[in-house]
C-alpha cells in the first residue's frame, strides 16, 4: 500500500457515507487487486493507448463473485482513486510484477537484470 493509499484510504473513511462503513485496509488492497487483475486481463496494452482506460460499469461486469455486495459499494469510490494512479504511471500497473525469464530476473520497480546463474 502507496503512501498515496493511506492517505486516499483515511478520506474516504472519513467521509460520511450511507451505512456508515469503514473500508478496511485488506478490504481496499483486495479491491485494487482486483482492478489490477481486469486490467492486466482484459486492456494489457493500457500504457500504449491510455485512452482504452475500462470505464468503472465495464471493470463491475468483470467483478464476478470476487466482491460482496458492501465491498461493491466501496468500489465505486476506490475506482478513480485506483485510475488516477494508472494514468498517473502512464497506464503501467500500480502492483509491480516480477517478469522472470530463464537467466534473468526483471526486476518491475527498479528496472535491474539480476543473474539467476
Amino acid at each position: 500500500m502507496s503512501a498515496e493509499d493511506e492517505k486516499f484510504l483515511e478520506k474516504m473513511n472519513a467521509t460520511k457515507r450511507p451505512g456508515g462503513q469503514q473500508c478496511k485496509v485488506e478490504e481496499f488492497e483486495r479491491i485494487m487487486d482486483l482492478f489490477e487483475s481486469i486490467a492486466l486481463e482484459k486492456q494489457p496494452y493500457m500504457a500504449i493507448d491510455m485512452s482504452t482506460v475500462m470505464p468503472y460499469d465495464e471493470m463491475a461486469a468483470h467483478f464476478g463473485d470476487a466482491l460482496s455486495g458492501e465491498l461493491v459499494k466501496i468500489a465505486v469510490v476506490v475506482y478513480s482513486h485506483w485510475k488516477e494512479q494508472r494514468v498517473a504511471r502512464g497506464g503501467n500497473p500500480i502492483i509491480p510484477i516480477l517478469k522472470v525469464s530463464p537467466t534473468f530476473i526483471i526486476c518491475a520497480v527498479c528496472s535491474d537484470l539480476v543473474a539467476t546463474v
